[in-house]
């Protein structure tokens, strides 16, 4: 038999049960919809977002086409494929004919556009840094400024290896339209005979 004593504890035993039990429940249940409210948010994201904003780092998920120099612009991810003449033969002048081709089909990229090199083990290349790749401006039909280096920052050395080109200050100038040119062209190993050619959209 229970005492008073004995009876009161019980029954105050038989009070904090419940409520812990309920607050058991409770923790589940917020944490099920916290869950499922992630959940919305990734759709709502969609792939394409989430590869472009993974707390700051690339994802390689991103570099869907393989190995190659990819072109980060208004959120897209697209390999670099084919390259434009700039100079026919090296030491000679450019033909305006060339120059006139690779402008027309220079692609237009905002201020915020990015570059990166994926599987592509530069830190193999008999090459001295930072002179792996070459940046050139293109100012007219007979002037061609440069060759400027491009330093490549290792982002992830697992996946890829991954890294990003970093492009020399001068681009800011192109940028503001400060630099009067016809547009700027990237390539491999410090030449711009040929190349893959940008150039940055007004009023962006």
């Amino acid at each position: 038999m229970f005492g008073k004593t004995d009876q009161k504890r019980s029954e105050g035993e038989d009070t904090v049960l419940p409520r812990a039990r309920g607050g058991l429940i409770a923790a589940i249940v917020g944490g099920f919809l916290l869950f499922m409210a992630g959940g919305a948010t990734a759709l709502l994201l969609g792939p394409g977002d989430w590869k472009s904003h993974r707390d700051g780092v690339v994802n390689p998920d991103a570099f869907t086409d393989g190995i190659g120099i990819y072109l980060l612009n208004d959120g897209k991810y697209n390999l670099l494929v084919w390259k434009k003449k700039i100079v026919a033969t090296p030491g000679t002048a450019p033909d305006p004919k060339d120059i006139a081709e690779a402008s027309r089909e220079a692609i237009a990229v905002g201020p915020g556009t990015r570059f990166f090199t994926y599987s592509l083990d530069v830190a193999t290349w008999p090459v001295v840094p930072p002179y792996e790749m070459a940046f050139c401006i293109v100012r007219d039909e007979k002037t061609i400024d440069g060759i400027y280096p491009i330093r490549l920052k290792l982002l992830d050395r697992e996946h890829g290896p991954i890294y990003e080109m970093l492009l020399p200050p001068i681009v800011e100038n192109l940028k503001s339209g400060a630099l009067p040119h016809l547009f700027w062209v990237l390539n491999y190993q410090y030449s711009c005979n040929d190349g893959w050619t940008f150039r940055f959209a007004r009023g962006r």
